[in-house]
């Protein structure tokens, strides 16, 4: 067989990059829409959402029935590539407790919600930001935080560079870079050295451009955590097989948002959480969210803009500069 010939035979590798197993379920794997946690009464509310490719995007709220404010803080989570929102149900039994709501979603290609392929961030941001819109509309949240799981948590990073609207982010086992933790793949997978597993990049990146119309290579969840404003907890399994730790170390000593933390818990990518773990990220979101920014829609900013009173300080300047770009240069010059 010559090179080329064992090149192509490991090409079919693109399916565990972008057609993991897809985790099937019904909505009645997602339990009651009313029941029980403690003394509190939760309520799950189910929303079908439509994200920028037309896309069906699959999403639950879980809320206390009885509110102590009318705004309560939201952590949205992110699971991982080969899950859905049935992943999310340790943030809802650990966050829901202190009154922050919980909202989870399937990415487009996973679980229920619509599309052929995942892209490990590059599209699932989008899906990502359509959530986030919807939970601002709302007006009921006062507060929101991002908690994502591998690709999740590169999504989380991805989405969250510049954004002046969210209050923490916590990413368990981020990759730092795409390309790189694909090469340590290929090279653990096939024996290739790194020149030739080089080789298999290349073929890979093409047949995975072909099929969704994006170089997912060129991802760096650690560059973007450089511009991200909002404070950070990074975590990572100290076995991690896939997402090696000093992924999620370099993502860590990237990250821009202060305060920012970083914790290595005993375990692999999938093994059960401990229950330091749990009580690390609900302590990091209960001590954050309070000293947030406040959420804001696109219609809020609109009237705002109208009026004249938009604040840089608590909008976000990505979103003004979509729905304004003069404004945005006039602001930027006042700020610089």
């Amino acid at each position: 067989m010559s090179f080329f010939d064992k090149l192509s035979a490991y090409a079919d590798v693109w399916k565990l990059f972008i057609r993991p197993p897809r985790k099937a379920y019904s909505i009645a794997d997602l339990g009651a829409a009313e029941f029980a946690l403690g003394p509190k009464r939760i309520r799950r509310t189910d929303k079908t959402l439509k994200n920028p490719r037309g896309y069906k995007v699959f999403v639950s709220i879980f809320e206390p029935t009885t509110r102590l404010s009318p705004e309560l803080p939201v952590v949205i989570y992110c699971h991982g590539n080969g899950g859905c929102r049935l992943d999310a149900f340790p943030a809802v039994h650990s966050l829901l407790p202190f009154d922050i709501c919980v909202c989870c979603f399937d990415f487009s290609g996973t679980g229920l919600s619509e599309g052929e392929y995942i892209s490990l961030g590059y599209y699932e941001r989008d899906d990502l930001n359509t959530v986030v819109e919807y939970l601002t509309s709302l007006g009921r949240f006062s507060a929101l935080g991002i908690w994502g799981k591998s690709m999740g948590a590169a999504t989380t990073l991805l989405f969250s560079k510049e954004k002046t609207n969210i209050g923490a982010v916590v990413a368990d086992s981020p990759f730092a870079s795409l390309k790189t933790l694909a090469l340590e793949m290929i090279c653990a997978k096939t024996n290739l050295p790194e020149f030739l597993a080089r080789g298999v990049l290349a073929i890979l990146g093409g047949q995975i451009k072909d099929r969704i119309n994006a170089d997912i290579f060129e991802l760096s969840p650690a560059d973007a955590a450089k511009a991200i404003l909002a404070p950070g907890l990074i975590l990572v399994g100290r076995r991690d097989e896939l997402t090696k730790p000093h992924h999620a170390r370099e993502v860590h000593q990237c990250f821009g948002g202060q305060p920012k933390d970083f914790y290595e818990f005993e375990g692999t990518h999938n093994s059960q959480r401990p229950p330091d773990y749990y009580q690390r990220i609900v302590d990091f979101f209960r001590t954050m969210l309070p000293r947030a920014p406040p959420l804001v829609s696109t219609s809020r900013m609109k009237a705002a803009l109208e009026k004249g009173m938009y604040d840089p300080k608590l909008f976000d300047m990505g979103r003004l500069k979509e729905l304004n770009p003069k404004r945005f240069e006039q602001l930027q010059q006042k700020v610089s």
